[in-house]
């Protein structure tokens, strides 16, 4: 039986890699800083600051700075036109909310900017509980599963994580979940497959495959 289910959410709920590289390019642009690395999908999902380190080494801190603050100026503007939920969600999210399991979501997306995409999509009624790294200046994902477990009293035996990284199912197991990987986000394949996920899915819409037999 699952009693909870935490989600990540950029390459696992939404597909929001058009709106963020579109907006992540501009900012560069607009800044006249150069992109050293290529902007590929496995870069988007960890806290921004470590994406521009990856994407522009050695960049001091105030251009960094500018640079952070230029680009969530410009996806907070951009009403998130090109994200959409994955095929499959909300299927997923119906059958969870008709069965009485409550939802959480455990991103690095700073809180704001996270609750302005839910509303966009109309799903932020799904979910009990958002924990934002920003929230407690929490590092790891690990953290934001144990502030969710610890503040409503979670059991991890009986609880799901599904994320689209490595970290996600590491957070998982260190957490003492069971998790599912997503290897249609923008997780490296490669890495996911060779992490313990329990499940692994290709798409969101075989989520509810394994969910279903769990919530009768």
């Amino acid at each position: 039986m699952i009693n909870s289910v935490i989600f990540d959410l950029d390459g696992t709920l939404i597909d929001s890699s058009e709106d963020i590289t579109h907006c992540l390019k501009l900012a560069y642009k607009n800044q006249n800083v150069a992109m050293k690395e290529k902007l590929t999908l496995s870069l988007i999902g960890p806290p921004l600051e470590e994406m521009i380190h990856q994407l522009s080494p050695g960049l001091s801190k105030s251009k960094a700075t500018d640079l952070i603050a230029n680009f969530r100026e410009l996806y907070s503007s951009s009403n998130f036109k090109f994200s959409k939920a994955y095929p499959g969600i909300l299927s997923l999210l119906d059958h969870l909310k008709n069965k009485q399991i409550p939802c959480f979501i455990a991103t690095n997306k700073p809180r704001r900017l996270t609750i302005e995409l839910l509303n966009s999509k109309n799903i932020n009624h799904y979910f009990k509980d958002i924990c934002c790294s920003g929230d407690n200046n929490f590092k790891l994902k690990s953290e934001l599963i144990s502030f969710l477990i610890d503040k409503w009293n979670l059991e991890p035996k009986s609880s799901f994580m599904i994320g689209d990284s490595p970290l996600d199912i590491e957070a998982a197991i260190e957490c003492n979940m069971k998790s599912i990987a997503h290897l249609g986000g923008y997780g490296k394949k490669s890495d996911l497959n060779s992490s313990q996920a329990n499940y692994f899915v290709q798409n969101m819409s075989q989520v509810l495959e394994i969910i279903s037999p769990l919530t009768p």
